[in-house]
This record gives structure tokens, sequence and C-alpha cells, in this order.
């Protein structure tokens, strides 16, 4: 959306590139749920799913959209390797494959009565004839750029259906809660200092992937509180090592629930949406969210953890903690 509004001459098509599906996993590369998962599901994804979500997308805006999987997949084996220098990085050769193939799509798309002399011929002599245009005219009389044009809606605005996000704040943790004031503004200051630097990390901001944000870290002891209306409510959180079992009270405990976060693939942080509650009766609710101080076996991990940031979470003692940044209620 953004470079549309902001380049109406811009032509945008998605071009979906392949992986290699054959390797064994020590040939891997990438995001630990690709190398360590040899479920066929994770080839799908790459292959199958992340291309017919991309291409609704691309059909939402009217775009074209080029899928390179087919012939990639049906190189033989040898052909394969010599194209591939691991999983997903091309050789020399395997990249002016997929050149070739990208823009023969183009000109197939551009006017399908080309063939590929033709369109090698029409760029040839456009650019000659933009030489001879800059060596008559010391500027360039361009023709002014089409008007804006307009743009559907974005899909999915919120990534919560038929409901809100609301970003988690300091009054709803209960580490900023005070029995008494500080004595001094300087008392106040080192307090909110020492407070931030236990419970707050800089990460990705889910709702704005360009950017980085403050998480909220909760321990055993800490809570959260939140007053909402919906009958639905649940969370964006960081499942890693350090997960735990999230516990929820709604309304002074007249509805409760308790989950367990940590799974096989927690030796590795990923985004992940937590549902705590559903068919809530409509109106106006209290929850109030802890992390249960009983650790969960780790034994049901995978493997276990060996990344730096984990070492020092072992190191800090902040192995065992609730990560919060967004509320999503439901109507």
């Amino acid at each position: 959306r953004r470079i549309l509004s902001e380049c109406p001459c811009c032509e945008i098509c998605f071009v979906f590139m392949s992986v290699r599906d054959d390797l064994p996993l020590h040939l891997r590369t990438g995001s630990a749920a690709w190398a360590d998962n040899g479920d066929k599901s994770a080839a799908e994804a790459y292959l199958k799913r992340i291309p017919a979500l991309h291409s609704r997308i691309a059909a939402h805006y009217g775009l074209p959209t080029i899928d390179l999987n087919p012939l990639l997949c049906a190189l033989p084996v040898a052909l394969r390797d010599a194209a591939f220098r691991d999983d997903c990085h091309h050789t020399d050769e395997g990249a002016a494959l997929v050149a070739a193939a990208v823009c023969a799509c183009l000109c197939g798309m551009s006017d399908p009565s080309h063939t590929e002399n033709d369109s090698v011929r029409a760029t040839r002599h456009h650019n000659h004839h933009l030489q001879q245009h800059q060596q008559q005219h010391h500027q360039h009389d361009f023709p002014p750029p089409p008007p804006r044009s307009s743009l559907p809606p974005p899909l999915f605005a919120r990534p919560w259906s038929r409901g809100s996000v609301q970003r988690v704040t300091p009054p709803q943790l209960s580490f900023f809660y005070c029995r008494r004031a500080p004595e001094s503004v300087e008392a106040a200051t080192g307090l909110r200092t020492k407070l931030l630097q236990r419970h707050t990390q800089m990460d990705l901001d889910p709702l704005r992937p360009t950017e980085r944000a403050a998480w909220w870290l909760l321990y055993p002891g800490d809570f959260a509180e939140f007053s909402f209306e919906g009958s639905r409510l649940g969370f964006l959180t960081m499942i890693g090592p350090d997960a735990g079992d999230v516990v929820c009270e709604v309304d002074n405990g007249r509805w409760r629930c308790r989950k367990q976060l940590l799974d096989r693939w927690s030796y590795f942080w990923r985004l992940s949406v937590v549902l705590l509650f559903e068919g809530l009766p409509a109106g106006r609710h209290v929850a109030r969210v802890s992390l249960h101080p009983e650790k969960p076996d780790p034994s049901v991990l995978k493997r276990p953890p060996t990344n730096e940031h984990w070492l020092q979470c072992v190191q800090r003692k902040t192995d065992h903690k609730l990560w919060l940044i967004d509320w999503l209620v439901g109507e």
C-alpha cells in the first residue's frame, strides 16, 4: 500500500522463490522451524501455503504473481544440485535460470504476443532511443505521473477477527504498583529505571514489523490486570525456552484457565497468539493474568536451547517469564 500510494508509476509483481525439500536436515539453513523440522508440512508451508496466502494478497490489490516453485521442483536432482548451493540460495547458474524465467513471465504478461527475441530487440531499441534523447536535450521532459489510484482497504487491519488490539500499559502491571511513594524524585527515577531494566525487552513490534518495541516481562508473583468489554480475550506473546504456564482469572475467579505455553518447538523464540477465553457473557469484564510459579518440564523440548540469549537469561535468572505487549479483545 505504501509503494502504490507514494509511487503511482511503480509496477509491483509478487515472485515466489523455491526451497529444496529433498535435502537432509543437517544441510538446511534459515529459521529453526524449517532447518530442524522434518515434517512434510514444513515444506508444504513454503511451497504451497505461503504462496497461496500471498497470492490472495496480490489478488486483493490486482497485482500479478510469478510462482517459480513448479519450475524448480520439476528439475531433476542433478540440475537442482547445479542450481542451488544449499536449500534456498542459488548458484550463479541457478540465479541466471531464475532471472530468465522471471523475465520470460514478465514479457508474457506485458504482451503475450511477444517472443523473447522481440522483447530483447524492443529493449535495445528503447535504450538507443533514450540515449539519443539524452544527447539532444539537457533536461528530461517526462510526462506527468498518473493520478493516484484508489487503493482497496488493507487486508485484516487487525490480527484479531471482529475485535480490537489494545497495547499493554504500565498501569495494568503489578510491578509498577508502590505501597508507598518514593521519598524523592531521584528515588522515583532510580526505581523506575530498575524496574524497566528487569521488566522490559526491546524486540520486534508485531503490529509494525519494521519497528522495535518494548515488551513487558512478567515473572512469578507479578500479574497484569486488564478491563475489557467483549466475549473473547487473548494476547500476543513470545514463546521460547523461558515460557511457563499462564493463569488467567476473569471477574474475581468466576472463570479461570491455565495454559501451558512451553512446547517441543520452544527451544527458539517465536511470536504467538494465546487464546484465554471465548464465549464470555456480553459486557465488561476484568481479567488478571499471571505466570504460574512452577516451571514446566523442559524435557518436552525437541532439543536443549543453546543460543546466546538463552544463556544470558539463565545467568541473569530471567529464564522463567511471560512476554506481554498486546491484548486481543473479541466482540
